[in-house]
């Protein structure tokens, strides 16, 4: 059983994330709530790191950057709030400034569950990006 709040079971993941060439690590997202992330879009980086495919999408969001909130993100995430471990994005609207988090977060049980769902994420991350950080 994969278990979020487990320190050595969030390590594997990102262990295994990175070795199939994910950008992922911990992430305290306040007070004692940890996740593993895989982020599409972060602020903190400089210069903030854009991780869309279709270059036009790039261009868009570059275009239009200055004028999000500071902290507009988009992270494919672990979370453990109503199971041991699921999988979705959460971030902030770019649009509005409002958070944002995929409709449904899917339930895990693996380590190797983890890895397909965050891989299956990853490969849709274009459409993400659209929906949640533009229309969001």
């Amino acid at each position: 059983m994969f278990e979020n709040d487990n320190p050595e079971d969030r390590e594997k993941l990102v262990e295994e994330l990175v070795r199939h060439d994910l950008n992922a690590y911990e992430w305290n997202s306040g007070g004692e709530i940890y996740h593993v992330i895989v982020p599409l879009i972060n602020p903190y980086d400089n210069p903030i790191s854009i991780h869309a495919q279709d270059k036009n999408l790039v261009e868009d969001i570059q275009a239009n950057i200055a004028e999000w909130p500071d902290e507009t993100y988009l992270y494919i995430s672990t979370n453990s709030l109503q199971s041991d471990c699921e999988i979705g994005l959460m971030g902030q609207s770019g649009k509005n400034g409002n958070p944002v988090s995929s409709p449904d977060w899917n339930f895990i049980n693996s380590l190797d569950e983890a890895v397909k769902e965050f891989q299956n994420i990853w490969d849709d991350r274009d459409e993400w990006i659209r929906k949640l950080l533009l229309d969001g």
